[in-house]
């Protein structure tokens, strides 16, 4: 599971070096350049502003990372649980109002209704 996979690496790595570098450079980086990627193709097909997808790849993963640390690593779902799968679609909802552009609709021919 990618959620404990993050909550792992970013809470054992502030207290261990090694393992910083490590969750830094095979996990943590690897993510945010897929986003990043994904999100360049989404800016060249005219489907979201143009932005710099690394600083728009950070935006929509550190709400989620933090929600895993929050839930995992801190055990904040014993304590203050939170609906995952509400927030996902509520973080996703307002990213893409955030970021994305509305298609361009094509003018009506003369002589079409409406």
């Amino acid at each position: 599971r990618l959620d404990r996979l993050h909550s792992v690496g970013l809470t054992e790595g502030l207290a261990e070096p090694k393992v910083a570098c490590a969750y830094l450079t095979d996990i943590l980086e690897p993510t945010i350049e897929a986003a990043q990627t994904r999100l360049q193709h989404h800016i060249e097909r005219g489907e979201m502003r143009a932005t710099c997808p690394r600083h728009a790849a950070l935006a929509l993963l550190a709400p989620i990372v933090l929600l895993f640390v929050h839930q995992n690593g801190l055990n904040g779902a014993m304590t203050h649980p939170a609906k995952i799968d509400a927030f996902l679609i509520d973080h996703v909802d307002a990213f893409v109002r955030g970021y994305g552009v509305m298609p361009k609709l094509k003018p009506a021919r003369k002589g079409s209704p409406g």
